[in-house]
């Protein structure tokens, strides 16, 4: 019975950190590429309209997620 015990124990730990591994993976994936996508947008605001729209735009934006981030979900 302890072996078994100890098989499944091991047999657990690979697949949670299989797991963890691969949220980590997807997680820094998101962050690049929201990264590069924001950087991408700001330049083309930048170059359709001007430079300071496209800052005043940017820092709207932040401002606004930063608070929908911050605010908590109502679940019903």
């Amino acid at each position: 019975m302890q072996e078994l015990y100890q098989h499944l124990s091991t047999d657990l730990q690979k697949s949670a950190r299989r797991s963890d591994d691969r949220l980590s993976a997807l997680i820094t994936k998101a962050a690049r590429t929201s990264g590069i996508a924001q950087r991408m947008l700001f330049t083309l605001i930048g170059k359709i309209v001007d430079v300071n729209y496209a800052k005043k735009t940017y820092d709207e934006a932040k401002e606004v997620t930063d608070k929908d981030l911050a605010r908590p979900t109502n679940e019903s």
